[in-house]
């Protein structure tokens, strides 16, 4: 198989089974082999627990680690994105799926014959919800230039869609634990300096009520402004943005839907 370009890195925590089977699979489906897949465990279940050994002893590209009690993501994420040794790191939740066999691969080929790219993430996102009912799909911005345009309006990026070298992460620009949007803060820090680009490929994101997003969703436009006003200065378009994320943040979305439906006629 050769020596692994990806280290494809899965955080786990009181996951469904049904989901991380079809996680663990749509990774270890990739028709691109040349990976590893890193299992990160918060309190597993002896299910859960039990079913990864499974792809341990089935499978020598994947790797398990448990810990005993609760992390923070994003600290384990720096943990064993710095541990990984291989050239690119791609990320997956344990209920999202690659369901493009060559995403990887067609990632791969891409950052490889184009050196001036840092980030490649795929141009749609289809949002599935805690039954697999599709719940739309989202067709993302196509160039560096079109994300730079709008990068401060909002995340531009499902994060389970990127791969990354890992040259960028060992320069200190790995996640900031202190805020509650470290992948969009993170994505802004390395867009300073770096190009990013963009595959035809697709994944799905699973949208769970009960998710750290969904829980905190308020906390996370708090967060997501302050990473915005930390960048302001590095990215286009200042003013429309600043009057967008008020928009955002201080209006009911009972009213948003009312002046948009206004709008509209």
């Amino acid at each position: 198989m050769g020596t692994p370009l990806v280290s494809v890195i899965m955080p786990s925590y009181k996951s469904n089974e049904k989901w991380i089977i079809q996680a663990i699979d749509s990774v270890l489906e990739q028709t691109y082999k040349n990976l590893e897949l890193i299992i990160v465990c918060d309190e597993p279940t002896r299910e859960i627990e039990a079913l990864i050994q499974k792809y341990v002893k089935n499978d020598k590209r994947v790797k398990y680690v448990k810990n005993n009690k609760k992390f923070n993501i994003w600290k384990a994420l720096n943990q064993w994105i710095f541990l990984s040794e291989w050239k690119y790191i791609a990320r997956i939740d344990d209920d999202d799926i690659w369901d493009d066999k060559d995403k990887i691969k067609k990632q791969v080929e891409y950052m490889e014959f184009n050196e001036d790219c840092w980030l490649c993430w795929v141009n749609k996102v289809l949002n599935i919800d805690q039954h697999w009912y599709n719940k739309n799909i989202v067709y993302m911005r196509k160039s560096d230039s079109e994300i730079r345009n709008t990068i401060l309006q909002s995340n531009q990026f499902s994060h389970p869609s990127v791969m990354i070298r890992k040259e960028s992460l060992e320069k200190s620009w790995v996640y900031d634990v202190s805020c509650f949007t470290e992948d969009y803060d993170l994505w802004c820090r390395i867009w300073k300096f770096y190009k990013f680009c963009n595959i035809d490929s697709s994944i799905k994101y699973r949208l769970r009520n009960d998710s750290l997003w969904h829980k905190n969703f308020f906390k996370v436009k708090i967060k997501s402004f302050k990473v915005f006003w930390k960048y302001k200065k590095y990215y286009p378009h200042f003013i429309k943005a600043f009057i967008l994320r008020l928009w955002d943040l201080l209006l009911p979305e009972s009213i948003k839907k009312f002046l948009l439906n206004i709008l509209k006629h």
